[in-house]
């Protein structure tokens, strides 16, 4: 209600309150130690270290558009710009593009896409992001930089003759405007699913020209939930190009894998939600007194990125819950059975052979954390067993209740399918 009334008083267009709202939403709502870079948490501004900062990627921006030249002189391929997850470029580079990465997503061995305005722009509105404070981002001053922002994007994907934008998703401030820059262009943009859906609304993943998801199902959950049909493509996941489908799940108590509920540092785009972060601490509670009644003394407790392990210190048995810092297909192989709850775990866990056990106990038709539960986690794929209470859970464990593993492909197409870019190529 507070972004509404703001963006009313203050008479934002519906275009611009559109990119900057999740700026908005983190200022209020990713807050408190719980968290590993809270919003309110800022370190002393250093002219120098700043300085020294910028020196360095600016080295980097030059260094990489001499080899740059040199590289794409010798591949005169299409060019796509990527801000996507996974190894997906690498799959993208093979299948005959030159690949991109925007400026504010520059990974490691791979091309930036850029030229020294938008640099500029960029590094300037990275700092604004993490020192501004909220009543910043309503104000004139950075609509300008928004501006001129937009207007050094647009000048290089023109100049640049990119053929498609493929971002991870269309909510983070960057991506949003990449996407409504690159439309007003003409420039075909696709979201490349990032995670395994833990909502489905008909305005998040679907900003962009094409939603881009790994399995049938995950396009039906979609377009159950609104989206065009046709503007879905199933095409696999770069990481799961070949899968060797292990029937035989591991699933004993010898070195049990427990993921954290973790909470959203910001709302969706269609509805305010509320969570109770000690509920997050509930969570893990119930399942340390139901693993205890089994004989259970300790296991690894796996955080997601964005939290911070201090804060669950000061509250759980450090005794039983151990904190797992391992990469996590290596956290996952050594495991003898994962509880967790709606999370894309879920898939890499089948993958290697390990039981899932799902845990998403349900109050007044909501999660713990007061969000709505959605499928296949809502106990509506009968090949995916959910405990949605502790007595479930506790039913599950002494019974030793599977996860079919063949519905995996449900979820998960055998192989990467990247045909739906071939009309990039002319």
């Amino acid at each position: 209600m507070l972004l509404n009334y703001l963006k009313k008083i203050n008479k934002i267009s519906d275009d611009y309150f559109d990119s900057i709202r999740i700026i908005l939403d983190e200022k209020l709502h990713y807050f408190g130690e719980h968290f590993k870079n809270p919003s309110e948490f800022r370190l002393p501004l250093n002219k120098l270290k700043d300085f020294i900062y910028d020196l360095i990627f600016r080295v980097y921006f030059i260094l990489d558009h001499i080899f740059l030249i040199i590289k794409i002189n010798k591949k005169k391929r299409p060019n796509l710009l990527s801000s996507s997850y996974f190894n997906l470029d690498d799959n993208l580079s093979d299948y005959g593009f030159n690949v991109y990465r925007p400026p504010w997503s520059i990974k490691k061995g791979q091309n930036i896409g850029c030229d020294w305005e938008l640099f500029n722009s960029t590094l300037e509105i990275k700092r604004l992001l993490k020192n501004s404070d909220f009543q910043y981002f309503l104000s004139d001053d950075f609509l300008t930089k928004y501006t001129n922002f937009q207007f050094n994007l647009t000048i290089w994907l023109k100049k640049s003759q990119i053929k498609g934008v493929i971002v991870p998703n269309d909510v983070s401030f960057f991506e949003n405007v990449l996407i409504k820059t690159s439309k007003k262009l003409g420039i075909p943009t696709y979201v490349f699913l990032h995670g395994f859906p833990g909502r489905y609304n008909n305005i998040d993943d679907n900003r962009a020209d094409f939603l881009v998801v790994w399995g049938e199902k995950l396009k039906k959950n979609f377009v159950d939930a609104g989206f065009k049909k046709d503007k879905i493509l199933v095409a696999g996941h770069p990481d799961y190009n070949r899968i060797n489908l292990n029937q035989n799940l591991k699933f004993d108590f010898s070195n049990i894998l427990v993921l954290t509920k973790s909470l959203n540092g910001a709302n969706h785009s269609d509805k305010e939600v509320l969570s109770d972060r000690g509920n997050a601490i509930l969570y893990l509670k119930i399942i340390e007194t139901v693993l205890k009644k089994n004989g259970v003394k300790k296991v690894r407790l796996r955080l997601h990125p964005s939290e911070n392990s201090n804060w669950y210190h000061k509250y759980l048995n450090n005794e039983f819950y151990i904190i797992d810092l391992e990469p996590l297909h290596t956290s996952i192989s050594s495991s003898s059975l994962v509880i967790g709850p709606t999370s894309t775990v879920f898939l890499e866990s089948i993958c290697h052979g390990v039981n899932y056990l799902v845990f998403e106990p349900v109050f007044n038709s909501l999660d713990i954390l007061n969000n709505p539960i959605v499928p296949p986690f809502d106990g509506s794929d009968m090949n995916i067993p959910i405990a949605n209470s502790e007595e479930k859970l506790n039913f599950f464990l002494r019974n030793k209740i599977y996860v079919n593993p063949n519905c995996i492909f449900d979820y998960l197409n055998k192989s990467l399918d990247l045909s739906f870019l071939d009309n990039l190529k002319f």
